[in-house]
């Protein structure tokens, strides 16, 4: 797990309870989180709100099979279940379910990967020239 948060002290002992130290590392941030992606076998993002969700963008571009609690960011990225598995905030029976079948069939990692070419910085500057171009071409014509 990446990241830190209010919760970690939690999360840890829940690791500790269920013995689960041998298979669960909590790694803490990263500032390149990318070494982590090449090697994933899925990506779950389980927050109870995400405005955008770059992380989401960023293992769709890995190709790794993403599973989000359906929350504003993830929902519009993943077009609400197209290129992910979306499961209802606070469902955890519904997010072990669903990590279980993403790893136990992980899917074509093209189409993931090409959704997530929606978010690169080439798309992002094509997207505001043809704005701008038009933003030009109403002024002409005004």
């Amino acid at each position: 797990m990446l990241g830190e948060g209010a919760d970690r002290e939690r999360i840890e002992a829940e690791v500790a309870r269920l013995h689960l130290g041998d298979r669960v590392v909590l790694t803490g941030y990263q500032s390149e989180p990318w070494r982590f992606y090449e090697t994933a076998r899925c990506f779950v993002s389980s927050a109870d709100s995400e405005a955008f969700g770059l992380v989401v963008a960023e293992a769709l571009a890995f190709g790794l099979p993403v599973v989000s609690t359906r929350t504003e960011g993830p929902s519009e990225i993943l077009e609400n279940g197209r290129h992910g598995v979306m499961v209802p905030i606070g469902d955890e029976d519904a997010l072990a379910l669903a990590i279980d079948r993403v790893l136990a069939d992980p899917g074509d990692p093209a189409p993931r990967q090409a959704r997530a070419a929606d978010f690169s910085v080439a798309a992002a500057v094509a997207a505001y020239a043809a704005l701008f171009d038009e933003i030009e071409r109403e002024a002409a014509q005004a």
